[in-house]
């Protein structure tokens, strides 16, 4: 169940993205190629303002697929943050639907995007509130593993991991997060392993409905 809690939390990690945002961009007065001065708009917030209902029931209306109660939610926080997906109006490169027309396999499943990471690998909900990993270099009709169990608790990861945040809150957990010397080469030095989202211990502590999710892949079980 969510939480007061985490939604606190995202909203706390949304504005440090924005304070971030502001102190570097945000600050520009010119446009850091062509020098000329910069336009109201010419910077796309990374948090811009939530989706509308009519927004959201236009979506559904015009896909004909219905958005989870969590990702209805989470657009409503904010729509198409930076390395998320929302629904119209957005820029063009952060919409759901424009990411359809790209993976198309995605679409004829009824596969959400939600999100991207920095190599252009997508995260779906795949017909369900579950948030998974999709790798799009290898195929678009499977899940590599699941990320969380809904929305909210997606972009709560997805922003901690965005700020670096993981592992710090593993080792105060107590969470130890080398890699198992029986999987490394002899004599190799054992990193530490961003435990978000293949750490089992830690998935399962921060993420207790995980437990509950069925049929669908973890990466601690690769």
């Amino acid at each position: 169940m969510i939480t007061s809690s985490i939604r606190d939390r995202i909203h706390e990690l949304l504005l440090v993205v924005k304070r971030d945002f502001d102190a570097g961009l945000g600050a520009l007065t010119v446009h850091p190629i062509t020098g000329k001065p910069l336009r109201k708009n010419d910077l796309i917030s990374p948090v811009p303002d939530g989706a509308t209902e009519r927004q959201l029931n236009s979506f559904s209306r015009r896909t004909g697929v219905a958005l989870s109660t969590s990702l209805r939610e989470w657009l409503k926080i904010t729509n198409g943050a930076a390395g998320f997906y929302g629904v119209r109006p957005t820029p063009r490169g952060s919409d759901i639907e424009t990411v359809w027309e790209s993976y198309p396999d995605l679409r004829s499943r009824g596969w959400l995007p939600v999100a991207r990471d920095d190599f252009g690998n997508i995260y779906v909900q795949p017909g369900c509130d579950v948030v998974c990993f999709v790798d799009v270099l290898r195929s678009t009709n499977a899940v590599a593993y699941v990320a969380a169990s809904d929305m909210l608790y997606f972009a709560l990861f997805y922003l901690e991991d965005r700020l670096g945040l993981h592992l710090d809150l593993a080792k105060s957990m107590g969470i130890n997060l080398t890699f198992p010397k029986s999987r490394l080469q002899r004599g190799a030095a054992s990193p530490e392993i961003n435990p978000w989202p293949g750490n089992r211990k830690y998935m399962l502590l921060r993420n207790p409905e995980l437990k509950v999710v069925k049929g669908l892949p973890f990466l601690w079980e690769s």
